[in-house]
């Protein structure tokens, strides 16, 4: 263990200390002041912000939307960060109170085939919420993870992750406890909107740029038969957020080969996620490089 690793705990430690002597929407509103702080102070991702905005609108926004854009997502972030942390002092009782569910009859009715459940989903809105509170609802997910670098950290958002049934699956195991689920008509929760090496990915479309994405997801999807549903959260007024499941996506691979297949559900999935980070971009994680890995003859025309 680091002797920077207690230092991180004990700041987050302290944090959550402070965060459960306040109200929810008083945690909230610091968490957005400190990610206005952090938007003032951090120039090398707020770079990053910006150079993926141009990546994905191009001229479709102008310089002042996107720097508008950024400073929400910063703000948005700050906001979700100390809410998660605070999020032990919300009960079952007050987590029904500020959360809206739409489409609960669409995951219902994919449980019915037999095959189990993977829900699509990404880092975007309250996400680490939704976990919480789908298994307060009765559906608890397994949920694939990477474990964080800091194990004294790692132990405490497992137990924030879990508290409501869920399971961590991590990425060594992943595939295996997948099946395992979904071969007792459970339900696993995959996110896929992150960069990946792409000797473990494939380039699909993302905003018209080509971005390295898992297959896993797609890959599970066609050997289990499970259905696929996306699920995503937005925010309320007065703090409250919606939970939105929508139905099965219609995935037909009739004719193709396994190749194929999976990479028209991976497209499939990702158009998913682009759809709804454009209607709301300050939801989604823009600090990570999404389109850092680039195709090979990208790479050999750069070279």
């Amino acid at each position: 263990m680091k002797a920077r690793h207690y230092i991180e705990f004990g700041l987050v430690w302290f944090a959550r200390a402070l965060l459960f002597l306040m109200p929810r929407r008083a945690a909230i509103w610091c968490g957005r002041r400190l990610g206005d702080f952090f938007y003032l102070v951090d120039r090398r991702h707020r770079s990053e912000v910006l150079q993926n905005l141009d990546t994905a609108f191009g001229e479709e926004k102008s310089k002042a939307e996107k720097k508008r854009i950024s400073r929400k997502v910063y703000r948005h972030f700050g906001g979700i960060f100390f809410d998660f942390i605070r999020s032990p002092c919300i009960s079952r009782r007050k987590m029904e109170r500020i959360t809206e569910v739409e489409g609960w009859e669409n995951l219902e009715a994919a449980f019915e085939k037999g095959k189990g459940v993977l829900i699509l989903t990404a880092h975007y809105g309250y996400w680490e919420l939704m976990g919480i509170q789908q298994g307060y609802l009765g559906r608890p997910m397994s949920v694939i993870a990477r474990r964080l670098d800091n194990p004294l950290l790692e132990k405490m958002i497992h137990r924030y992750r879990t508290r409501s049934g869920n399971r961590i699956v991590y990425k060594q195991n992943a595939v295996r406890e997948i099946f395992k689920t979904l071969r007792h008509n459970g339900v696993a929760g995959v996110l896929i909107d992150q960069n990946i090496n792409p000797k473990q990915g494939m380039f699909v479309d993302f905003f018209g740029v080509a971005a390295s994405t898992t297959p896993i997801l797609s890959a599970i999807a066609l050997k289990s038969g499970a259905q696929i549903i996306p699920a995503f959260t937005k925010p309320l007024p007065g703090g409250r957020w919606r939970l939105i499941y929508e139905p099965a996506l219609d995935l037909s691979v009739n004719g193709m080969d396994r190749s194929e297949a999976m990479r028209h559900i991976t497209q499939t999935c990702t158009m998913v996620i682009e759809n709804y980070i454009r209607r709301n971009p300050e939801l989604w994680f823009w600090m990570h490089r999404r389109w850092k890995a680039r195709p090979p003859a990208e790479e050999q025309r750069g070279g």
